[in-house]
């Protein structure tokens, strides 16, 4: 979800054409579970991202300020210049983890980049500890009343709403962009703020065509289910969130 946020805050003025994503996230009643991400990127945008990317490499390079990319950085520009090596190099290192790639396709055609991706995880306990989990990660909590409690909050909720607006300039930099993301439960879903749900799924979904403010709407959205827990022996997962860290906290880097 940052990715996105990243993208509707830090890249709106380089950006054309549409990003259509799917994402699923599935919790088996043992705690084990599995990602699936599915979406379409613009060769365009591709293209303009790489050329961002170099300059602000060299630029670094030319300060002195070149340093080893981030787990955050490396996923943010695995999303925007996706391809199976990356991907699957990115990823390995997980595998200690229980964290394994299942499906993975990255194609070119209609003149744009198309990933499908499926993550499995054996433990959510495990998962938790893995270092991209403060950015991308989730907390779930037990209640008395045997119910579990899943929250991810909002990216930024001071974001600007500055270029978000039904703008002429915004409006075909967004045309086409839609995000679904969802959450499928073990248990019945009790509660949640779900634009859609059924009894075991929870769905937000972010469409321009229906929503002029969607970048904003995105970015200060959190998402909350309650679903029934009887039964269930599920591991309490508290996500950290890196802007609640120390400052002088040390970063992950990514060789």
């Amino acid at each position: 979800m940052k990715t996105l946020q990243a993208l509707a805050a830090g890249f709106l003025t380089v950006i054309s054409g549409c990003i259509q994503v799917d994402q699923t996230l599935t919790i088996e009643k043992n705690g084990s579970g599995s990602l699936e991400l599915f979406y379409t990127i613009p060769e365009q945008t591709v293209s303009q991202m790489k050329a961002m990317y170099k300059l602000k490499d060299q630029m670094d390079e030319t300060l002195g300020q070149a340093e080893p990319l981030t787990t955050e950085e490396a996923f943010e520009r695995m999303f925007f210049d996706p391809s199976e090596d990356q991907i699957k190099r990115l990823l390995k290192k997980y595998e200690t983890l229980g964290i394994k790639t299942e499906t993975l396709k990255v194609e070119t055609r209609n003149a744009a980049r198309t990933v499908k991706l499926k993550v499995t995880f054996a433990s959510m306990d495990k998962l938790s500890k893995a270092d991209f989990f403060p950015d991308y990660g989730f907390t779930l909590s037990r209640s008395p009343n045997e119910t579990y409690t899943f929250f991810r909050a909002a990216g930024n909720p001071q974001a600007s709403d500055a270029g978000t607006g039904p703008s002429s300039l915004v409006t075909p930099i967004l045309n086409g962009f839609r995000v679904a993301m969802k959450v499928n439960t073990p248990g019945k879903i009790l509660q949640s703020n779900a634009s859609r749900k059924t009894l075991y799924n929870a769905a937000w979904v972010f469409d321009f065509e229906k929503d002029p403010n969607v970048l904003t709407t995105l970015q200060n959205q959190h998402m909350k289910i309650v679903f029934d827990g009887k039964g269930l022996q599920l591991p309490d997962i508290k996500q950290t969130s890196q802007q609640a860290k120390p400052a002088k906290a040390p970063k992950t880097k990514v060789k």
